[in-house]
């Protein structure tokens, strides 16, 4: 199993930044896909998957993931920098083939606030709407 960290934005979005702006603002691997439901960035260490984000695990099956610190800042940095422009941004860290909790409504402060005090919890999908 891995974790998955993404984030997303609806299909309509005109984005103002791509997977390499990303990856030189926040210094990790970022992979760009699009489908039906939107643009989404994967963030990693290595370019394959997100586990390399994870830190020292925590004592059991937490529901807060325990992320490495030094990730922590340009990881924040390069979700802030998705959501510029984006009337909506989904952000979730989630381990494959775990069940989805339902989503939380934040907003983008609260959002970065979370990631990088290491308090993203575990399978829950963040969603930040523009005001307006």
């Amino acid at each position: 199993m891995c974790i998955d960290v993404v984030a997303g934005v609806p299909p309509d979005t005109r984005l103002r930044v791509g997977a390499q702006a990303l990856a030189n603002a926040s210094g990790l691997h970022v992979r760009r896909s699009v489908d039906e439901a939107g643009i989404s960035f994967q963030f990693s260490t290595n370019g394959i998957c997100s586990c390399g984000l994870m830190g020292e695990p925590r004592d059991g099956f937490p529901e807060t993931w325990y992320l490495d610190a030094a990730c922590l800042d340009g990881l924040a940095t390069a979700v802030a920098l998705v959501a510029k422009g984006a009337r909506e941004l989904h952000f979730c860290a989630r381990w494959l083939g775990e069940e989805i909790k339902p989503p939380q409504g934040v907003t983008l402060v609260q959002l970065v606030a979370l990631i990088r005090s290491n308090e993203v919890r575990r399978n829950v999908p963040y969603r930040v709407r523009a005001r307006g």
